[in-house]
C-alpha cells in the first residue's frame, strides 16, 4: 500500500542567527549611547571629545559584541548538562567568568587607547576587582541580556520541535488508521469470495449427482470467467461500474444454469455512470440475497433488475426483485454477504454512504446503495484520496 503523506523537516536549530542578531544589538546599544551622550553635551553646551567618546562607548559594546559567540556557546553547554542543578551552577561558572573578563578586556583597551597609564603586572591583580566594581552593572546587562536570547530561541526551538513531533505523531497515527482500514477491506474481500466459492461449488457438485453433467460443466465455465475477472482486480477496493457489471454478468450466467427459464434479470443501467467507482464485488451480495430470498423461495419464474443512475453528486444503484421476499416477523438476521457489503461501505465512504434493505410493494424486496459519483480508485486506499 503506498500511502502519499509528507513529513516536516526537522527544526533547524540557527544558533549563528541567533548570536549574528544579540551581537547587532550590542552595537546598535552602543550607537544610541553615542548619540544620547552627544545630544546631552550638546544641550549643556560642554565641548564633545568624539574621538575618546566614540573609543570609550566602542570599547564597552564591540567587546560586548566580541564576547557574544563565546557567550552563547558556553551558556547552551552550561544548559544541556545533566542533572538538575547542574545546568544552573554551569551558567553561574559562565556568568563569573564573563564578569572578570570582560571588566578587563574593557579596562586595558581603554588603557591602551586614551589613558595610557603604565601598567604594573605586580599590582594587576589587585586592580582587577575596581575594574569588575566599575564595569559590573553594564556586565550584568551583557549577560542577562545574551541568557535571556538564548532561553527564548531554545524555547521557541524546543515548542517548534514539540509541534513537529506532535505533527509526526498525527501523521503516524492517519497512516496506521489506513493501514488497518486496508487490511481490512481485504479481509472482507477474501471473506466474500470464498462465501460465493462454497455456495456455487455446492450448485455444481448437486447439477453432478443429478446426473446433469452439461449443466455442471456450463457452471464451471462460468465459475472460471468470473474467478478471473474478480482475481484480475483483487488489488482494487473500487472497479468501474463497467467492470462490476462484467462480473455480475458472470456470476448470473452461473445463477442462469442453475435455475433456467426461473431467473430472468433487467439491467436499468445509465450509459454516463458505467465510468463512476463501485465497491468490488457489490453487486453479487446484493443479487445473491435477491435470489435467496427470491427466485429459490418461489417454484415460479421471478424477476431481478439492477439499476444504477446518478442523482446530483450520488450514485444510486439498486437490485430488486419481485419474489416473497424474507418472512414477515423480526428483520432476519443479515448472512455473510450483507454483512460484508455494509461494512465495505462504512470503510471505503465513512458517513458518506447510504444502503438501505426493504420490502417491495406486491412482494419481493429492493437493496438500494447511495455512494459519492466519483471515479474508481485503480489501486489500495490511501488517505490522501
Amino acid at each position: 500500500m503506498t500511502i502519499s503523506l509528507e513529513t516536516k523537516p526537522a527544526v533547524r536549530e540557527r544558533w549563528g542567527l541567533l548570536t549574528a542578531l544579540v551581537a547587532v544589538t550590542w552595537l546598535a546599544a552602543g550607537l544610541v549611547e553615542f548619540l544620547v551622550s552627544a545630544a546631552v553635551a550638546g544641550l549643556k553646551g560642554h565641548p564633545l571629545a568624539w574621538p575618546k567618546l566614540l573609543i570609550g562607548i566602542s570599547g564597552f559594546w564591540g567587546l560586548a559584541a566580541l564576547l557574544t559567540p563565546g557567550l552563547v556557546w558556553a551558556l547552551r553547554r552550561a544548559r544541556r548538562r545533566p542533572g538538575r542543578w547542574r545546568p544552573v551552577a554551569g551558567q553561574a561558572v559562565v556568568f563569573l567568568a564573563l564578569v572578570v573578563v570582560q571588566p578587563t578586556l574593557h579596562t586595558l583597551w581603554m588603557n591602551a587607547t586614551l589613558w595610557r597609564h603604565p601598567l604594573s603586572v605586580r599590582f594587576l591583580p589587585l586592580s582587577i576587582p575596581a575594574w569588575i566594581a566599575n564595569d559590573l552593572g553594564g556586565t550584568m546587562l551583557v549577560y542577562l541580556g545574551v541568557l535571556g536570547a538564548v532561553l527564548a530561541w531554545d524555547y521557541q526551538r524546543r515548542y517548534r520541535e514539540r509541534e513537529r513531533a506532535a505533527a509526526a505523531l498525527e501523521l503516524e497515527q492517519v497512516r496506521l488508521r489506513a493501514l488497518v482500514s486496508e487490511a481490512r477491506l481485504e479481509t472482507l474481500q477474501m471473506q466474500l469470495e470464498p462465501h460465493f466459492l462454497f455456495n456455487t461449488l455446492h450448485a455444481i457438485s448437486t447439477l453432478v449427482l443429478k446426473g446433469e453433467s452439461r449443466a455442471a460443466d456450463e457452471m464451471l465455465s462460468h465459475l472460471s470467467r468470473f474467478l478471473r475477472l474478480t482475481l484480475d482486480r483483487a488489488e482494487s477496493p473500487t472497479v468501474p461500474l463497467a467492470d462490476e457489471l462484467d462480473a455480475l454478468d458472470a456470476y448470473l450466467s452461473i445463477q442462469q444454469v442453475r435455475f433456467g427459464d426461473r431467473l430472468r434479470v433487467a439491467m436499468e443501467v445509465d450509459a454516463h455512470v458505467r465510468a463512476a467507482g463501485v465497491p468490488n464485488l457489490l453487486f453479487q451480495p446484493l443479487v445473491e440475497n435477491s435470489i435467496r430470498h427470491g427466485i429459490a423461495a418461489d417454484p415460479g419464474a421471478g424477476t431481478i433488475t439492477v439499476r444504477a443512475r446518478p442523482e446530483g453528486d450520488r450514485l444510486t444503484l439498486e437490485v430488486e426483485d419481485d419474489g416473497p421476499g424474507p418472512p414477515d416477523g423480526p428483520a432476519p438476521r443479515e448472512g455473510i454477504g450483507l454483512a460484508n457489503v455494509r461494512e465495505r461501505l462504512e470503510r471505503l465512504y465513512p458517513d458518506a454512504h447510504e444502503f438501505t434493505l426493504r420490502h417491495r410493494e406486491g412482494g419481493g424486496t429492493i437493496a438500494r446503495v447511495r455512494i459519492p459519483l466519483r471515479s474508481a480508485r485503480p489501486g489500495p486506499t490511501s488517505p490522501t484520496a
